[in-house]
């Protein structure tokens, strides 16, 4: 009789053991990647033939919201420029190695975009993403012809 009831006591241990371990392991699971979640636009600087051509905020007015999950991205918005007011939206498929970052683009408002692979450099520190594209082959960027995002986490 003791037997039974020190191997009952033992089992409800390692049960309660278990469940302890399930819920806190469930509690603490986090995203595999930085990336994911839901990002929104806070600076936008276009240079284009050595000349600043948008600054968001600046010349540019407007909001974005770009979001990945796994293995796809998506982004979303509508700024001005002058008189100007343009939608912005796209999206398709992403890997990434190290800070190198590529998009291959499945959507977009600009036709001759879709199909195109985009190779970025991506960085996160704490909340902020900070993207530079387009990236050489060598992962140089042309100092004379870029963009640089910045994005704050909403999630």
């Amino acid at each position: 009789m003791k037997t039974h009831k020190l191997l009952q006591t033992a089992s409800m241990r390692l049960l309660f053991a278990l469940l302890i371990a399930t819920i806190m392991c469930s509690c603490t699971q986090q995203n595999d990647s930085q990336l994911e979640g839901a990002w929104e636009m806070v600076y936008l600087k276009g240079i284009s033939s050595d000349t600043l051509q948008y600054e968001f905020p600046g010349n540019v007015s407007g909001s974005q919201i770009k979001m990945w999950s796994k293995d796809h991205f998506t982004f979303m918005g509508r700024f001005r420029l002058d008189t100007t007011t343009q939608d912005n939206y796209g999206g398709g498929t992403y890997t990434m190695k190290d800070s190198i970052y590529k998009e291959n683009i499945i959507y977009h408002m600009e036709p001759d975009y879709i199909g195109q692979e985009m190779r970025i450099g991506l960085e996160i520190r704490n909340d902020t993403l900070i993207q530079t594209y387009p990236l050489a082959e060598n992962g140089e960027i042309d100092e004379n012809n870029y963009f640089i995002e910045k994005y704050v986490r909403l999630d």
